[in-house]
């Protein structure tokens, strides 16, 4: 296939987090993955990324983390996804993580979609066009494509438009350890269905009115894994937060606030464990 340029010496990227405030696994699949529901909205909180032209080959760069610099980073698949779908010349992507990794915030997922985007872009490509190649690299990764809040359902890979949201301020607080995935939903116990669908949020104005619809049914099963998370959803209770929850399948529990001023006042009255990760942010509006 004939290679391409970026249309400009280099292109930079924003890669946002997510917190899911519903994950509902409604049952396990012939194929070995789970049907679930699950309202997914993205976040301030973003990973940066640099896409330089040059050279023969794909590489990714992160500094201060040469761990994350093989040939498993899905920002690199993703680069070689779209190479083998459109055709691409060398490539360098830098990337500076700030989203935690293995935290159930969708940083490796978010990096990937957004070097499909930028690539597409440089090629005027709609989303359309790369939205199988999103769904090919990992369940998640459509979601980041347009970065709105959405409602995911199958394995996560199909979209919804989600009801307009509040806006939401959170703590976020990352453990000293992660959770696989995999491990994640192992754990998965089945539940009474509850079927928080956009029914249940519609109407929904307040960050009080999503703190009483949060829900996530990998938590018990991860508490189990790590009864740290347990603790930690209890010490972030004292705070008096809207709702708290863990995000996706974890290690990162958030608490919800209604406005930058109470984010910031318990912010000062946390007391973070040895190990713990404190990052405070917001919903970004779709």
């Amino acid at each position: 296939m004939k290679k391409s340029k970026l249309a400009s010496p280099s292109v930079r990227i924003l890669a946002h987090a997510k917190v899911n405030l519903t994950l509902e696994v409604l049952r396990r699949r012939d194929d070995g993955y789970h049907e679930i529901l699950s309202l997914m909205v993205p976040l301030a909180l973003a990973d940066r990324l640099t896409l330089v032209p040059g050279g023969r080959k794909l590489r990714i760069e992160v500094p201060g983390d040469p761990a994350l610099e093989g040939d498993d980073n899905l920002a690199l698949r993703a680069a070689q996804a779209f190479r083998d779908a459109f055709g691409l010349g060398g490539l360098t992507i830098r990337l500076e993580k700030r989203i935690p990794i293995a935290a159930g915030l969708g940083g490796g997922s978010s990096d990937a979609a957004a070097v499909l985007r930028a690539l597409a872009r440089t090629r005027k490509l709609n989303l359309a066009a790369i939205h199988p190649l999103a769904v090919a690299l990992g369940s998640d990764v459509p979601f980041f494509l347009s970065e709105r809040p959405a409602w995911a359902t199958g394995r996560g890979e199909r979209l919804d438009p989600a009801p307009r949201l509040p806006a939401l301020w959170l703590m976020l607080v990352k453990p000293d350890f992660g959770i696989a995935a995999g491990d994640a939903y192992r754990s998965w116990r089945p539940a009474p269905p509850l079927h928080t669908g956009g029914d249940a949020w519609r109407g929904v104005r307040s960050a009080a009115g999503v703190g009483r619809r949060l829900r996530n049914d990998l938590q018990p099963g991860c508490i189990r894994l790590a009864p740290h998370l347990g603790g930690l959803l209890d010490r972030l209770s004292w705070l008096r937060p809207a709702g708290l929850l863990m995000s996706g399948s974890g290690s990162t529990c958030f608490a919800v606030f209604g406005n930058r001023s109470a984010l910031q006042e318990a912010s000062r009255r946390f007391q973070a464990a040895p190990g713990e990760r404190v990052l405070l942010t917001r919903t970004l509006r779709g």
